[in-house]
Formats: C-alpha cells, sequence, structure tokens
C-alpha cells in the first residue's frame, strides 16, 4: 500500500492514507499509456479530494484478523446522547 498525507476527511482519525488513483489515471500507473516522468507518477500519489470518501465508527473487532466477516465493518449505532457505546 502507497500512502500520501490524509485528506480533510482522514486527518481528523491519520495522518496518512492509502494512496487512491483516479480511475482516468490508471492506464498511465500502470504503464500502459506509454513511458510516464517519474515526476509525474509522483504526482498521483495526492491525497484524495475531501469528500471522496465516507467513514463511520466500527467496532474494536477490526483490529484483529482472526475477526474476517463483513460485520466489523458494520457503522456502530449511536446511544440515546450520541455518544457511541
Amino acid at each position: 500500500i502507497l500512502v500520501t498525507d490524509a485528506n480533510a476527511d482522514v486527518a481528523p482519525v491519520h495522518d496518512r492514507m492509502p494512496a487512491i488513483l483516479a480511475r482516468k489515471h490508471h492506464a498511465l500507473w500502470l504503464g500502459e499509456a506509454g513511458a510516464a516522468a517519474e515526476r509525474d507518477l509522483h504526482a498521483l500519489l495526492a491525497p484524495a479530494p475531501a469528500g471522496a470518501l465516507r467513514r463511520w465508527p466500527v467496532d474494536r473487532r477490526v483490529n484483529s484478523p482472526e475477526n474476517d466477516d463483513a460485520g466489523v465493518m458494520a457503522p456502530l449505532a449511536e446511544t440515546g446522547d450520541g455518544l457511541l457505546p
């Protein structure tokens, strides 16, 4: 995984994030669009635009590889006071 600085969506959680390439840049990154200058490839490793990602709190089970099921990504329900359990 190649990482870059966090965008505005990720910054409250972590200072870096995976680099996410726009679909229009896939061929360039993979070399299918001809040779690219190294600086042009490095420029693709920029943070995703703000608003491109969604985030929500999940159960701490996500921290263990033993929990290999889709349930680890399920959003946690807020309590009546707006706080998470």
